[in-house]
């Protein structure tokens, strides 16, 4: 569909301002979302599965809230990119889409 990385910023972009209702501050707002929503529980899973020690990258000194915090943000990384997966899945049957990407 693009072309080119230049194509697809401004496709990508245009669609996004005219999502958010042509408003800048709506814009950078849905863009954060994004940014939280999907790169972000593949990387703390990643960080955290290769340190484990992701608490002391918060700077929290104390050790007892290391283990809760760790496994806390493991776990919610794992249930966001278990429902990513679930409207995947949800999309294609409403679709008949195939979930391979060919």
């Amino acid at each position: 569909m693009y072309r080119s990385w230049s194509a697809l910023w401004e496709g990508w972009t245009k669609n996004l301002y005219l999502g958010a209702n042509r408003s800048w501050g709506m814009m950078v707002y849905m863009a954060a979302i994004m940014l939280f929503l999907f790169p972000m529980p593949w990387l703390a899973l990643g960080i955290l599965l290769a340190n484990g020690h992701f608490a002391e990258i918060l700077a929290i000194s104390n050790y007892q809230l290391q283990l809760p915090i760790t496994l806390l943000t493991i776990c919610l990384s794992v249930i966001v990119i278990w429902q990513h997966y679930n409207l995947r899945r949800l999309g294609a049957d409403i679709s008949d889409l195939n979930l391979d990407y060919k």
